[in-house]
């Protein structure tokens, strides 16, 4: 009876060693957990990207060509890639060539009035008791500018194109972007509890 009660003892104290050790295990989210929602990337983005890379290769074979180095084919880099003819190729250059500056001109605007918010904080803190400070109005405002001109770019690039062309470069566009999506929480962080 002893040696029964001490196995019975044994087994009642794993039972509850194992009970306590999957408490803490993790616990797997199913898809109706989830608060995460998987979106394409949006063509501002997308655009964006695209006037970049553009931009960036043409600086690079600027850059060679002033060294006496030919790299001239990097000026249609983007525009082989994405399936265009030569002189199509060239029309995007010439199109991120325009958006450029139009872009600078709203990055400059947006270092401005970060410099601004980042001169109240000069140490990069706040109080966290009263938490961090509301966004500023003026920076979501030129976020949407910044938009809007890459879409008006986008566009223009269209017109200039025409539509089989601008069909093509879109197709070539959204295949890329598509293959990389952006994972977006819908459930906000908890604020982290004052003297924490």
């Amino acid at each position: 009876m002893g040696q029964h009660r001490s196995l019975l003892t044994f087994a009642l104290v794993l039972a509850i060693t194992g009970a306590g050790f999957l408490a803490f295990l993790p616990v797997p989210h199913t898809r109706a957990q989830s608060s995460f929602e998987v979106r394409p990337i949006p063509d501002e983005i997308a655009y964006l990207q695209l006037f970049h890379h553009a931009l960036a290769l043409k600086k690079l074979a600027d850059d060679a060509a002033a060294a006496g180095k030919d790299r001239s084919g990097y000026h249609t880099l983007v525009g082989r890639h994405a399936g265009l003819p030569e002189a199509e190729a060239q029309l995007l250059e010439d199109a991120a060539v325009r958006c450029g500056p139009k872009l600078d001109d709203v990055d400059l605007r947006w270092k401005v009035i970060a410099r601004e918010i980042r001169s109240r904080y000069p140490y990069g803190m706040y109080n966290p008791s009263i938490g961090p400070p509301p966004p500023d109005p003026r920076l979501h405002d030129l976020l949407l500018e910044r938009n809007r001109t890459v879409l008006l770019c986008r566009d223009e690039l269209r017109n200039v194109l025409g539509e089989e062309g601008f069909a093509r470069l879109d197709g070539w566009v959204h295949s890329r972007s598509d293959s990389r999506k952006v994972t977006v929480s819908a459930v906000r962080r908890p604020r982290r509890p004052a003297g924490k």
